[in-house]
This record gives C-alpha cells, sequence and structure tokens, in this order.
C-alpha cells in the first residue's frame, strides 16, 4: 500500500452530502431521506424510524427538517459546540477558519473562532481480500506507542458463495465507505507536541503536523496486519515493485476538515460546516 494513504487537507461535503455519508451508518441504501433535504424524491425504500425520525417521509417544515438534523448530529456525538469550549483556544490559533465576509457562511450563522472539525473519510473495497477485513486508524503517539482512534469494517463473504449478488458486487469491485471522526482533545495533543502553540508556526505546518500524528492498519479477521500506511510529509514512499495490486488497495484514505459555523439566535438548530 502506498504510504501517501492520508491525503492532503481537503474541504468535508457539504452539510447535506456529510449527513448521507454519516448516516450510510444506519443501513440507508438510498442517496437522499426525504425528512432531511427538501430536494428529494422517493425511491420507495422501506426505512425504520431512527431516532423519532421518520426518515421516508416529507417533513412539514424546515424547523422540522433542521431539528431532525440536530437529533441525528447529537446520535453520533457532532457537537462542535460543546467541544469548541473544551479546548484550549490558544492551541488552535494557527488553523484557519473563515471571516464572516466569506461567501460560503450563511447570512445568519457566525463562524466558531479557533476551532476545526477533523475526519478521516475511509473508501475500502468490499471483496479485497477475499474475506471480512477491517481498516484501522491510529494515533502515533509517545515512544513508539499508539492508540486506536476508530475502525472502519468490511463485512464480505468469500468468493465461493453461492450469494449471486456478492458475485457481482465482487465483480464491478464495490466500494464501502466509512468515516472515524478524529478527537479534538487528539488533535489538540498533536498540535502542542509538535510546538503548533509557538509564534511563527504556519497553518500548513500545524496541518502536516496532524496528518503526520496518524498511521493506517488493514487488518483480517484473526488480527493479522495486511498492510500499513503513513501521512504527511515525512512519510516514506514505497518502491513502485512492492506496490499492493489495485484489487486490494483501499480506494481513498484521507484527512478532511472544515470550519463550524452556528446560527447567531437559536444555537439549537444545525451547526453549519
Amino acid at each position: 500500500m502506498s504510504t501517501s494513504g492520508l491525503k492532503a487537507i481537503a474541504p468535508v461535503p457539504t452539510a447535506a452530502d456529510f449527513l448521507d455519508i454519516v448516516l450510510s451508518k444506519t443501513q440507508r441504501k438510498t442517496p437522499t431521506a426525504r425528512f432531511l433535504r427538501e430536494q428529494s424524491y422517493p425511491k420507495y425504500y422501506s426505512f425504520p424510524e431512527f431516532e423519532g425520525i421518520k426518515v421516508d417521509q416529507t417533513a412539514m417544515t424546515s424547523q422540522e427538517r433542521a431539528l431532525a438534523r440536530k437529533r441525528v448530529q447529537a446520535y453520533y456525538d457532532f457537537d462542535p459546540q460543546t467541544k469548541a469550549t473544551q479546548v484550549a483556544s490558544h492551541a488552535w490559533k494557527y488553523l484557519p477558519v473563515p471571516n464572516k465576509e466569506n461567501t460560503a457562511v450563511p447570512n445568519d450563522h457566525t463562524v466558531i473562532p479557533h476551532y476545526r472539525t477533523f475526519i478521516v473519510h475511509v473508501k475500502l473495497l468490499e471483496h479485497a481480500y477475499n474475506h471480512s477485513y477491517s481498516f484501522q486508524l491510529h494515533h502515533k503517539g509517545i515512544a513508539h506507542s499508539t492508540q486506536l482512534v476508530g475502525t472502519v469494517a468490511v463485512f464480505a463473504r468469500p468468493d465461493h458463495s453461492p450469494c449471486k449478488a456478492c458475485a457481482a458486487r465482487s465483480e464491478v469491485r464495490s466500494v464501502v465507505r466509512g468515516m472515524i471522526p478524529i478527537p479534538p482533545e487528539l488533535t489538540e495533543s498533536i498540535i502542542k507536541l509538535n510546538g503548533g502553540t509557538e509564534s511563527g508556526t504556519s497553518s500548513d505546518q500545524t496541518l502536516a503536523h496532524i496528518k503526520w500524528g496518524f498511521l493506517g492498519r488493514l487488518v483480517d479477521a484473526t488480527g493479522l496486519e495486511l498492510a500499513g500506511a503513513e501521512g504527511g510529509l515525512q512519510a516514506t514512499q514505497v518502491p513502485q515493485h512492492c506496490t499492493t495490486s489495485h484489487r486490494v488497495t483501499p480506494v481513498e484514505i484521507f484527512l478532511v476538515s472544515a470550519a463550524v459555523a452556528e446560527h447567531v439566535e437559536d444555537k439549537d438548530l444545525p451547526v453549519y460546516v
């Protein structure tokens, strides 16, 4: 696997697309949910009620839709408004955030200062290893110790399975997607460890330190490590003759980040990323 797996910082998807990715954890197969998106259409699937939200029904008002989004965010512990108050702002001051004049920020929202949210977005081939496997994200820590941050698991049947649908997905190289949120206290510890609170530290240097603080591992169902990758500018490139086949290499593993804006008057409304 290439050691450049954790790619450059990129903006996270829009709020609507962000929820589409998150809600895949609830086994929602359609790309739209009528309750959560105003411009959507029925796919004629049946959906179980989730957090009191009947996602296959149309919300009656925009307020109802907004509160539903807020409940989904709370379910997945996505609460940047609270998290931002629990970090040392001086450790985050070199991370760029847009100003209030930025056209990407809605007029009725204000950006939370000195705070960004970080997520590792993972795309894995469903039938890469002919059995179930997982991607593990680790924080490197100190003195060669590592800390598991999160996992994206792939449950797959072997090639000799009688499941015709599985065989079809294997043939077209179907992709399993997942997201691993980075705890803000972990981001803060990486910044402090690398002197990111000192004057003269650029935002690019701070972001490079964050990427260098993680490594990824592909692990099979028995715990055997299949491959590994590191991020950051210091990562050593794998020689071409040692790279893995495209049939098993993850499609993408990359770190994404975004500033967070909250509604000026109603803090109970969902945040905008």
